[in-house]
C-alpha cells in the first residue's frame, strides 16, 4: 500500500481497484447524501411570510438553491455506481448481480407509492394538488416520466412530482453497466466522461435556441441534457481507482471548489436557478464537495460528514426525497390553510420534518434496509 501526503501533513491511502477500501461503504458520502436531501426538502418548503432584509428573507435566498441538491445526488450517484461496476466488471454474475440490487433498493417504495398514486388516481381522489394535471400513469410504470413532463411542461402532481429524477438515474443504470463491461478501462471511461461534460452545455444550448418556449424543462429533465453532472461523479470513480488520477484530482479540487463555488455563490444572489451553463458550475462545484469528503479523512469537514446523525440522514434519503414534498405540501394544508403567518408556517415546518423523519425512518427500518440486505445476498 503507498500513500501521498494531502495536506497538512494527513495521508490518504491510494490503493488499487481491486483493495477493501474501494468495496466499503465511504461514510462521508453519507454525510454528502444526507445534506443533498435537507437541500431538497428546505427547498420545497413554502416560502415564509417576511420582510425584505430580515432574517427569514435571507433563509429563503439560501432555501432557494436547494433545487441543486439533486445536481449533488447525481454527482454521488455517478461516483458510487460506476466504482462499482469498475470494481466487478470481471465478475461473471456482473450484469445479473447489478440490477437484482438496484431492483431490490430503488422498486419497492416507489412502486409502493405508484401503486397508491394509481388508486387515487382511479378513485378520483381530489386532495389538494397531490394528483393533479399528470402524465399517464403508464410513462411511471415504464419509467420514462421525465419524457412525458418535459414534452407537457409540467412536473404533474406533487405526488410523483420528483420522480423525474429517478427516471434520469433509471435510464443512466440501463446504459452505465454496459459501457463499463465492454470497455473496461477506467481511462478510456474517464475520457467518454470528459467529453460528455463537455457536450452537455452544448446541447442545451441548442436546445435553448430551437425550443426555446419549452427549453427550461427540455434541458433540466433529459437525460442528454443532464448527463454533465453525472459524467462528473463517473470522472471521479475512474480518478479514484488510478493513484496518479487521485493525485491530480486532490491537487485540482481546491482551485476548482473556490472558482465554481464563486460562481454558484453569484448565481445564488442573481437567483439564477437554470441555463446551459449554470448546471455545469454545479457540477463541477458539487465533484470537488465530493473530493473534499475523501481528501483528508482526519479533517473536521470528514468528521462533520461522518456524525452517526449525517450518516443517518444519508441513508434514510431515498425515502426522504420521495414523501418529503408530499408532507410538507399535506402538513402546511392542514396545520396553516390560508392564514400566512410567520409563526403558523413554522409550526407546519416542524410538523412536516418531523413526519418525514418519522416516515423515511420506519420505512428504511421496515421495508427498504431488509429487501437491501436480501438483494445483496446476490454475489459478484
Amino acid at each position: 500500500m503507498s500513500t501521498t501526503a494531502l495536506g497538512g501533513g494527513a495521508t490518504v491511502p491510494l490503493k488499487g481497484p481491486t483493495e477493501p477500501r474501494l468495496r466499503s461503504r465511504i461514510a462521508p458520502l453519507d454525510g454528502i447524501r444526507g445534506i443533498a436531501s435537507l437541500m431538497v426538502f428546505f427547498f420545497h418548503v413554502p416560502h415564509l411570510a417576511a420582510t425584505p432584509g430580515s432574517l427569514l428573507s435571507r433563509w429563503q435566498l439560501l432555501s432557494s438553491v436547494g433545487w441543486s441538491g439533486v445536481d449533488l445526488f447525481f454527482v454521488l450517484s455517478g461516483f458510487l455506481i460506476t466504482g462499482i461496476l469498475l470494481d466487478n466488471c470481471n465478475s461473471e454474475r456482473y450484469f445479473g448481480t447489478f440490477y437484482r440490487r438496484r431492483i431490490h433498493r430503488i422498486f419497492p417504495l416507489y412502486y409502493l407509492l405508484l401503486a397508491i398514486y394509481a388508486v387515487c388516481l382511479a378513485a378520483r381522489v381530489h386532495l389538494f394538488d397531490l394528483f393533479s394535471s399528470a402524465p399517464p400513469v403508464w410513462w411511471y410504470f415504464a419509467g420514462l416520466q421525465n419524457f412525458a413532463m418535459a414534452a407537457a411542461g409540467t412536473y404533474g402532481g406533487v405526488w410523483l412530482a420528483g420522480t423525474w429524477s429517478l427516471a434520469i438515474e433509471e435510464q443512466f443504470y440501463l446504459l452505465l453497466p454496459a459501457a463499463v463491461y465492454y470497455i473496461r478501462s477506467p481511462k478510456t471511461l474517464a475520457r467518454i466522461a470528459l467529453a460528455l461534460i463537455v457536450v452537455a452545455p452544448l446541447l442545451r444550448l441548442l436546445v435553448e435556441a430551437v425550443w426555446p418556449q419549452n427549453a427550461f424543462m427540455e434541458t433540466y429533465l433529459l437525460l442528454p441534457t443532464r448527463i454533465d453532472t453525472i459524467s462528473v461523479g463517473v470522472l471521479l470513480a475512474c480518478a479514484y481507482r488510478s493513484e496518479s488520477a487521485w493525485k491530480w484530482a486532490t491537487r485540482l479540487f481546491p482551485g476548482v471548489l473556490v472558482v465554481f463555488g464563486a460562481l454558484v455563490l453569484r448565481m445564488i444572489y442573481l437567483r439564477v436557478n437554470g441555463g446551459a451553463l449554470s448546471y455545469s458550475f454545479y457540477a463541477l462545484f458539487y465533484g470537488s464537495v465530493v473530493v473534499s469528503a475523501l481528501y483528508n479523512p482526519v479533517s473536521a469537514w470528514a468528521h462533520f460528514l461522518s456524525l452517526p446523525v449525517m450518516r443517518y440522514l444519508g441513508k434514510i434519503s431515498y425515502c426522504t426525497y420521495l414523501v418529503h414534498h408530499i408532507v410538507l405540501r399535506l402538513a402546511f394544508q392542514w396545520v396553516g390553510g390560508s392564514r400566512s403567518s410567520v409563526k403558523l408556517a413554522l409550526v407546519s415546518l416542524v410538523v412536516a420534518a418531523a413526519a418525514t423523519l418519522a416516515i423515511s425512518a420506519a420505512s428504511f427500518h421496515f421495508l427498504e434496509g431488509p429487501l437491501i440486505r436480501r438483494g445483496h445476498r446476490y454475489s459478484y
